[in-house]
């Protein structure tokens, strides 16, 4: 649950959602398992999160996001709230692959 405390929007870096990008979304990678799309499908396909103080987005974890830094001069402030039925355990090898992207 990701809930605005103040307003959020692109210029301040906002929540993004994202398509996952498999073989039937782009060119699949090897594997056809599900990676996030890239900067070009962010623009064109990204939702942003638009919201006002008190309003809330609830989405999977398995939803791929992201946020950009916040160029507004103000604020932005948020409160997330993430449920899990077990220990979150990230690998190394999930770390490195991200920091490739």
């Amino acid at each position: 649950v990701w809930t605005a405390l103040s307003c959020t929007s692109r210029q301040n870096g906002t929540l993004v959602l994202l398509p996952a990008q498999t073989a039937s979304h782009a060119a699949d990678s090897g594997g056809g398992a599900a990676r996030p799309c890239g900067a070009a499908c962010e623009e064109a396909h990204g939702v942003a999160v638009e919201l006002q103080p008190g309003d809330a987005c609830i989405f999977s974890s398995d939803v791929f996001h992201t946020s950009r830094p916040n160029r507004s001069g103000r604020p932005r402030q948020v409160h997330c709230a993430q449920y899990s039925l077990g220990p979150l355990r990230w690998s190394r090898r999930a770390l490195e692959r991200r920091e490739r992207l």
